[in-house]
């Protein structure tokens, strides 16, 4: 219930014709709207069409709602607080009381016009009827108009046509009509709003078998303005027909469009998981084996240890080189396929926190400057390409993935060390890191790559390298390979 009056009722039926039919299913439908935009629906269509069940079933409706019981219309349907539901409907003429049928109908008009408020529902069937056409639409508008000025809703019947065009041109005013099948002269019961409706008089009449001479005549007699207003009226109702079966249609593809796009999602999905533990099970692939190779490179150290010195020299050049390019490799790939998931990052800004795909551990940026960001790393300030800049691992792949590496496989020793726009304190933990595993994988030869510059860098970095007691030669390539920009370590 709303507290303003106005009606929307969706998919509404007339309780009694449920109760007389025995199964709602049999009873036509209606949506209808009243007291928001609308004030008043001026309903017209052919006898017999079921104007008159229509207006019944919005007043039955209207007074169930308001004592309290439920009503036979789909639950997202309104129905406003009406203080009084004012109803003319049928003929109240009375020989007794020496009122007509269009007398009668006159005085309870005046009775509605005298209480009517903005929250009262006002039912009229065949306004202005039982006396002159002409007089008697123009009487009707009149009262519509009055109705109109107390603003108060009304629904009411009517075969005027006056009345259909006063409704086509007051913004207030909703032409309404009940379906007329035109092609077999019968009325389908349907609520049109928006349309106003003819009575189909003569062609009701033709198909209740009258002498087809007189409906001629009739026809004759309508008038060619009628007949022609007739003719527009079923070309309107048939575009209606067609619109609805296009509106039908478009749904039915939208319908069929949503279904399709629903099953191209699940087999995304479907693909996406499948991917997922395809990507897994490799992972687990490249695990096993960099674990064989520790195993393989382990037992080499202890047979190392029983060689002689030259022994142990040529051993360490062939076999040992070949094991740990073989774990750079497995490495690499393992490294690619654990930042499989990860996105570049499209928008580094100062503050967000990355993934380092060049170090696999995460960064804060700090500044940004062209093609290379200066980043935080668990204290160790350096600068690095936007390239190696990544979204950030989810907390699933860096508890369920990255421990397994870090927990049953060995750092994997790397022959360069590339520390190109970092200070020496920087590039210090990098450095000693570097040389422990090149110690532990018994690899001798060496490459710092920290470029030319000043040559500040290189220094400190060769006096540094010369302290270490593992270090026993430190040296300069051939510019080919990088000249004073590298340095060469033996260990």
């Amino acid at each position: 219930m709303l507290s303003r009056p106005c009606l929307n009722l969706k998919s509404a039926r007339h309780p009694l014709l449920i109760l007389r039919l025995g199964n709602y299913r049999k009873v036509i439908p209606f949506d209808l709207e009243l007291g928001e935009e609308k004030k008043i629906i001026i309903l017209s269509g052919p006898n017999t069409g079921g104007k008159t069940v229509l207006l019944k079933a919005v007043g039955l409706i209207t007074l169930m709602a308001l004592s309290g019981l439920p009503v036979p219309a789909d639950a997202d349907s309104e129905i406003g607080f009406f203080s009084n539901v004012f109803a003319d409907i049928g003929d109240d003429q009375s020989i007794e009381n020496a009122l007509s049928t269009f007398s009668a109908h006159l005085e309870k008009i005046g009775k509605m016009l005298n209480k009517a408020k903005p929250d009262t529902l006002v039912l009229v069937d065949e306004i202005g009827a039982a006396t002159d056409p002409q007089q008697g639409s123009a009487l009707a508008q009149a009262i519509l108009e009055k109705f109109l000025a107390l603003g108060c809703p009304a629904i009411v019947t009517t075969h005027y046509t006056a009345l259909k065009i006063f409704a086509e041109q007051h913004p207030r005013c909703l032409n309404a009509s009940m379906q007329f099948d035109t092609k077999n002269l019968q009325p389908t019961y349907k609520f049109i709003a928006g349309f106003p409706g003819d009575s189909f008089a003569i062609e009701v009449a033709a198909s209740l078998g009258i002498d087809p001479t007189l409906i001629e005549r009739a026809k004759e007699l309508a008038g060619n303005q009628n007949v022609q207003f007739t003719e527009l009226l079923k070309k309107m109702q048939d575009e209606k027909k067609k619109y609805s079966v296009s509106c039908y249609q478009n749904e039915l593809k939208t319908h069929l469009l949503e279904t399709k796009l629903q099953e191209l999602a699940k087999k995304e999905e479907e693909w996406e998981k499948e991917v997922k533990i395809r990507r897994q099970n490799h992972l687990k692939e490249l695990q096993q084996e960099l674990i064989a190779q520790q195993k393989i490179y382990q037992n080499d150290l202890a047979e190392l240890k029983t060689l002689s010195k030259q022994e142990r020299k040529t051993f360490s050049e062939y076999k040992l080189h070949n094991i740990a390019v073989k774990n750079a490799e497995i490495q690499k790939e393992l490294d690619k396929d654990l930042s499989a998931n990860n996105l570049p990052v499209s928008n580094p800004q100062p503050g967000m926190k990355v993934w380092l795909s060049n170090f696999e551990t995460e960064a804060v940026i700090l500044s940004i400057e062209g093609e290379q960001v200066k980043v935080d790393m668990n204290g160790i300030t350096f600068k690095t390409p936007v390239s190696t800049l990544f979204e950030p691992k989810t907390k699933t792949e860096t508890t369920k993935i990255e421990p397994k590496v870090k927990a049953n496989v060995a750092p994997v020793a790397k022959f360069e060390l590339k520390i190109i726009g970092l200070t020496f304190e920087e590039a210090k933990p990098l450095i000693d890191e570097f040389l422990d595993n090149a110690a532990l994988a018994g690899l001798h030869s060496l490459r710092i790559v920290h470029g030319k510059g000043t040559g500040a860098l290189r220094t400190k970095v060769r006096d540094y390298l010369k302290k270490r007691k593992e270090v026993k030669g430190v040296g300069t390539p051939s510019p080919n390979e990088g000249g004073t920009g590298v340095t060469i370590v033996t260990i």
